[in-house]
């Protein structure tokens, strides 16, 4: 039977450790986390579709291969900049 291979295994036990902290700690708190985590999620998600919105025709999987690292780097950033706008603006 092959043996299942959790990715960042021990980043996602990390987590849940200081989660269990935070509610040790200060219960009150797991709702601003919790609001937290939906503003960077929906964030990541705002940011792809404005990538796709504002480059319809230089998506990663249909640029030439010279360019495909470049066209990587700037849907990256345009994501994590909507990530840090949504996580700071609210």
């Amino acid at each position: 039977m092959r043996r299942l291979k959790i990715r960042m295994g021990d980043w996602w036990l990390y987590a849940a450790v200081l989660l269990v902290i935070v509610a040790v700690v200060s219960p009150a708190n797991l709702a601003v986390v919790g609001y937290k985590l939906c503003l960077v999620a929906l964030g990541g998600v705002l940011g792809y579709l404005l990538d796709c919105s504002l480059f319809p025709y230089a998506r990663p999987h249909e640029t030439a291969e010279k360019a495909v690292g470049l066209v990587m780097i700037r849907r990256a950033i345009i994501v994590a900049a909507a990530m840090v706008g949504m996580t700071m603006g609210l």
